[in-house]
């Protein structure tokens, strides 16, 4: 069984640490806005704006943009994502690398599949088919490839996948805890999600369930797919 991580409705898991006493914060240190200054009109699509760049779209091939709506790229992405910590991942023949706010490549364009960075590092897969690990803002593994899936790190953990079961790392590849979730959503202020049996609760950083069987997927709101 596997739970779609997008379909994780965040204002259900606020008020339930709302009234158990907690605080949630986004987690984020870049500043993410939709308000440019300048009317973007003539692009197809227009991304996240972080830190003054987003990527905009033109037919099928993306490019990047200042609020003032200057391309500081040419339209040669198949893909693009938002900027995060001072890099954006960009997908050219199929492979992914990342781009500075230059616009030129900190990264080669070598991978299957990656994710933003988040705490200085990024979950990458090499080829498609392959295994998962988190790389360094030069492209190297710094945490080998070993994982069926993987999250980006909060607060120094990230949740990753092993034979059908979800545990914890720290930043050095650690096992925090050995695979035994369902489910690991990515931590804030201290807390993450997890489902066991259709069942979910929260975790500290240790792994220790402190605050059991919130709920059921369906009475959250959320979907089990087998």
């Amino acid at each position: 069984m596997s739970i779609t991580r997008t379909q994780l409705p965040l204002s259900v898991f606020v008020g339930v640490l709302a009234v158990a006493g907690f605080g949630v914060g986004c987690g984020e240190s870049q500043i993410a806005s939709n308000k440019p200054k300048a009317d973007l009109s003539r692009f197809d699509h227009v991304g996240i704006f972080v830190d003054g760049l987003a990527p905009v779209r033109m037919g099928v091939m993306w490019a990047y943009a200042d609020e003032s709506g200057k391309t500081i790229t040419k339209f040669v992405y198949e893909e693009a994502q938002a900027f995060s910590e001072g890099l954006a991942a960009v997908k050219v023949n199929d492979k992914w690398g990342y781009i500075n706010k230059s616009g030129v490549y900190a990264i080669e364009p070598q991978f299957d599949s990656v994710e933003e960075f988040h705490e200085a590092l990024a979950s990458a897969r090499q080829e498609k088919g392959g295994q998962y690990g988190y790389i360094d803002k030069t492209g190297q593994f710094v945490i080998q490839p070993r994982y069926d899936l993987t999250f980006s790190f909060f607060d120094g953990v990230g949740s990753v996948k092993m034979k059908d079961k979800f545990g914890l790392i720290d930043r050095t590849g650690k096992v925090i805890l050995p695979p035994s979730y369902d489910f690991i959503e990515p931590f804030s202020e201290g807390l993450a999600a997890a489902a066991l049996n259709d069942k979910w609760g929260f975790i500290d950083k240790t792994g220790r369930l402190v605050i059991p069987e919130l709920c059921v997927p369906a009475a959250c709101g959320m979907r089990a797919e087998a």
